[in-house]
């Protein structure tokens, strides 16, 4: 018997294989850490193979082979988080997961994510941990009527050791998602540049005068020694450059920001009720579809301008 172990992409006829792989690693390893309930709870997925086979197919699904036959498997989905990591009980404790990790990683840096981040259970979590991620968030879900202990885990693959930081990019391209993830990691203070850019008295939307907005930037950069800056204003953005910040340009497609806008949560700092926010949904959506097109500080071409211009430590994440 060989000990060489292949990985390779998946193919749909692994979903049944990997559907075993799933389980016989919950069966194996989950009773020294969970309950004899939760262990069935959880063995029980995937049920159904035909879904368990659609969620595999998309974002990027390795399997690690011995002797030819599947022994552990994991995935990135989105780009930027993995979703599954299982293996074998059989195959366990031999490196395989951390080959699969790692080749995971090197698949996300590749696609320029700045984070990757990962809900783990009790068993991976001292496996992710010995890959540099680390616990953000303790969380207890419900599955089945049954109560659950995991992990929010994540790690900083672009400038891990900066403390300053300026996210440009459109409207729902997701410069909050990441500026939260960068200050659960950091403790960075969060400057959400819609706060401050519009003049919060006038009865229409209108802009606040540049010279208030840089002096609420600068006071918020003099008050904390770590922090980041997010926002779609390049003029203001422009101003951070100053103090050298890792400058992440988050340029995914249109219809991908559509589609978080579509789903986003209640903003109260933004908006006085939900409804509120609702009412304001066709402009949003119609504001995001202008970005190729449209002048000024908010568009696309400012904002590639600037990216282009700046010669510090950046990142074009999509």
């Amino acid at each position: 018997m060989s000990d060489q172990i292949h990985l390779r992409p998946f193919r749909p006829d692994d979903a049944l294989p990997l559907a075993r792989i799933y389980q016989n690693a919950v069966l194996t390893a989950g009773p020294a850490h969970y309950t004899p309930q939760q262990v069935e709870t959880w063995a029980s997925y995937p049920q159904d193979p035909g879904e368990f086979q659609h969620r595999l197919m998309h974002g990027t699904t390795l399997i690690a082979e011995h002797d030819s036959q599947p022994v552990a498997f994991g995935q990135l989905d989105p780009a930027d988080h993995i979703a599954f990591l299982y293996c074998r009980g059989s195959h366990m404790r031999r490196g395989i997961a951390t080959s699969i990790h790692q080749a995971l990683e090197a698949h996300a840096r590749q696609s320029h994510q700045v984070c990757l981040d990962t809900t783990a259970s009790r068993i991976s979590r001292p496996v992710f941990q010995s890959l540099g991620m680390q616990v953000v968030e303790r969380e207890h879900p419900i599955r089945n009527g049954i109560p659950f202990e995991r992990f929010r885990m994540a790690k900083l693959l672009f400038e891990p050791a900066a403390t300053r930081w300026a996210i440009l990019g459109n409207s729902a391209s997701g410069k909050s998602t990441l500026a939260r993830k960068i200050a659960e990691l950091t403790g960075a203070a969060i400057l959400d540049l819609d706060t401050i850019a519009w003049d919060p008295a006038a009865p229409q939307p209108t802009r606040r005068e540049t010279a208030a907005c840089l002096a609420d930037i600068e006071r918020f950069v003099a008050q904390h020694p770590a922090w980041i800056i997010e926002g779609c204003y390049e003029d203001l953005i422009a101003q951070t450059l100053q103090w050298e910040p890792a400058m992440v340009f988050l340029d995914p497609d249109a219809e991908t920001c559509l589609t978080r806008a579509r789903q986003r949560e209640f903003e109260p700092h933004k908006f006085a009720t939900p409804e509120k926010q609702n009412e304001a949904l066709p402009f949003l959506l119609q504001w995001i579809e202008q970005y190729p097109t449209r002048p000024g500080p908010m568009s696309r071409s400012a904002h590639l301008h600037t990216f282009h211009s700046y010669p510090g430590k950046k990142i074009r994440a999509r």
